[in-house]
């Protein structure tokens, strides 16, 4: 029911599942997210590990599944790992929705937060870590941001909508590199 997500080092998998069960006259669905890690034997080994719907968007080597969750039409940002479980990420001041994109291998989580639909305003990109959320700055005036993909190294990248000066100014589409402070690595 969702993306299959596979460990930068190979040796996890993650995905949802959704199976269907007949009862009587109506269908009962039970929803999963499952991960399989290899065993020694090169056998893998699967277990059902939170349930709920879920669309997934990445892992890391350490087994933290990043993605979302839609409860209500309303998008909100998970983590999932082996040590703490399912956690929701929480929202920047001011917005209602959010999905976490990536995950290095130190627990970095990137994605966007966003404000409610409307003329103004728009996603902003985030970090999350240890319980965390930030908003990343950036040096010039943005209308919406969000942080895709993000390195063992604390490189983050995405994109921008520049926030035009003046009327005359076009705002534009930019990709981004953002290597993050030492601290927040």
């Amino acid at each position: 029911s969702s993306r299959v997500l596979v460990s930068p080092d190979g040796n996890q998998i993650a995905a949802c599942i959704t199976s269907n069960s007949p009862t009587g006259q109506l269908t009962s669905s039970h929803r999963s997210l499952c991960v399989w890690r290899v065993q020694a034997d090169g056998s893998w080994e699967p277990s059902e590990v939170y349930q709920a719907t879920l669309r997934l968007s990445a892992i890391n080597d350490l087994g933290m599944i990043v993605g979302s969750r839609t409860v209500k039409t309303v998008r909100q940002a998970f983590v999932w790992d082996p040590a703490h479980g399912f956690q929701m990420l929480g929202l920047l001041e001011g917005d209602e929705s959010a999905e976490a994109l990536d995950v290095n291998n130190k627990g970095l989580v990137v994605g966007y937060s966003d404000d409610p639909h409307g003329p103004s305003g728009g996603p902003q990109a985030f970090i999350w870590k240890d319980g965390k959320l930030l908003a990343l700055e950036f040096p010039l005036p943005t209308l919406y941001s969000s942080a895709t993909t993000v390195t063992d190294s604390g490189m983050i990248g995405g994109f921008l909508q520049t926030s035009p000066d003046n009327e005359s100014e076009a705002s534009k589409t930019l990709s981004f590199v953002f290597s993050m402070p030492k601290h927040l690595r």
